[in-house]
């Protein structure tokens, strides 16, 4: 059984993020998505972040990442963050 995706409206800053990518990015940021929320443990698709215990954890897409939290409870990936590498883990 797979999971729902949802991105967080606090974070609508990930939403005009991703309407700038080119085509061609949005649709490799989709499929990763698609594929995290059939199996969001699946270690060829993301990792936890390291140093954290609060569940959030990271997918790579070419230069950019996704991070994002599991809701198990409720079957949801939740997108906090999509951006380049370097900067979506400033502040974190």
């Amino acid at each position: 059984m797979g999971f729902d995706l949802r991105t967080r409206l606090g974070g609508a800053s990930t939403e005009r993020y991703f309407d700038r990518l080119t085509r061609s990015r949005q649709r490799r940021v989709e499929a990763k998505l698609q594929k995290i929320c059939l199996d969001p443990y699946d270690l060829r698709e993301s990792l936890a972040l390291a140093g954290r215990a609060d569940g959030l954890r990271r997918a790579r897409v070419g230069d950019r990442r996704i991070l994002f939290y599991v809701k198990e409870e409720v079957h949801i990936v939740d997108v906090t963050e999509i951006g380049p590498r370097g900067d979506v883990y400033k502040g974190r």
